[in-house]
């Protein structure tokens, strides 16, 4: 009786030890927080890491600076706390307490030239709501835009399109746009698409982009070597309006600076 009783006890203590590091599952997608310095700070959450980092932070007298680093993808400990830091120094971090609430702060460190004291802000962050976009009207924006862009589905990879634009001017590119979700790693049969490096943080040559909206993601192919200014001129342009159709369906508002 008495060994039952111990293991009883036993299983018990390793039910309650299993419970207590039990690491908080954070909901995917966009967060945001304001610091208690008055400033705003967002990050992703995508396949259980810390994505896409952005936040400012007082300097002291120095001033107020701002980081993003879209190609941020960081480990959460089985405590659920993640950090990152610019490499300015600065260290942005934070633990996941709920699955929808987040307390971190951001740590400024001390400069002697010019002298500018070390500084600390706390937050607390939650998720953004789900955004009312959705894949078919991000699809209908960018149709209704005056050029020649064909959009596919690729399958395999949820929520994404891929666009293969033709300049009037003859110049040719795609951009693969990421609806309500992060950009996803690899692409099945798009080759030259995706990241690389240490934790897939890099992206690829011949690629660029980064965050649009509270929860889109687009990224597109350069401008080719033998492409004239007036070529560039437009490969940019046909790009900014698919950004701007794509923000202003979702948030009311042209999209922010990159």
């Amino acid at each position: 009786m008495r060994g039952i009783v111990l293991l009883a006890c036993l299983l018990a203590f390793a039910a309650a030890a299993s419970t207590a590091t039990a690491a908080v599952v954070p909901v995917e997608g966009s967060w945001q927080a304001v610091t208690s310095d008055g400033l705003p700070v967002y990050f992703d959450v995508s396949a259980g890491r810390v994505v896409n980092t952005r936040f400012h932070f007082r300097w002291g007298f120095c001033g107020t600076y701002g980081s993003h680093d879209p190609n941020a993808n960081l480990e959460i400990d089985p405590n659920g706390h993640w950090a990152y830091e610019d490499p300015r120094g600065q260290t942005f971090e934070a633990t996941f307490v709920a699955p929808d609430r987040a307390e971190g702060k951001v740590i400024s460190v001390e400069r002697m030239l010019p002298g500018c004291p070390r500084t600390e802000a706390t937050f607390v962050a939650t998720p953004l709501p789900p955004n009312p976009e959705s894949l078919a009207a991000a699809r209908a924006g960018i149709e209704a835009l005056p050029y020649e862009i064909r959009l596919r589905e690729p399958q395999g990879v949820e929520n994404t399109l891929i666009g293969k634009v033709h300049g009037r001017l003859g110049e040719a590119f795609r951009f693969f746009l990421f609806v309500n979700r992060g950009a996803a790693a690899r692409i099945p049969g798009v080759p030259g698409y995706g990241f690389h490096g240490r934790r897939n943080r890099i992206l690829n040559p011949g690629l660029m982009g980064g965050q649009l909206a509270n929860t889109d993601v687009m990224l597109a192919t350069v401008p080719r070597r033998n492409e004239s200014k007036a070529q560039e001129r437009e490969h940019y342009g046909i790009l900014i309006a698919v950004e701007e159709t794509v923000c202003l369906r979702q948030t009311g508002k042209p999209c922010p600076a990159l």
